[in-house]
């Protein structure tokens, strides 16, 4: 049998920090701004390279934000299973 210790505090500052890095990324995504004359043959291509930037942007700001929640909700999980199993052992003697 092992031991297992988490540092939930620990684990709870990491998600904050994952959630905020998040944000930071999604504040910094813009959509692309609009194609204005003089209208070249490669502006189609600049405009799609662009709103492919801001999806990947995005699809990673979401990312980071579902990750820092999965982590809080681990953190919580485990604190109460942790609860559970302190009081079953009290329940014991």
């Amino acid at each position: 049998m092992f031991d297992l210790q988490v540092d939930t505090d620990e684990v709870r500052r990491v998600a904050r920090d994952v959630a905020a890095t998040g944000a930071r990324v999604a504040a910094g995504v813009e959509p692309p701004p609009p194609v204005t004359v003089p209208r070249w043959d490669t502006c189609g291509a600049v405009v799609a390279l662009a709103g492919e930037a801001h999806r990947f942007g995005s699809a990673i700001a979401d990312g980071l934000a579902a990750t820092g929640h999965d982590l809080r909700t681990t953190a919580d999980a485990y604190d109460d299973a942790d609860a559970r199993a302190a009081a079953r052992l009290a329940a014991l003697g």
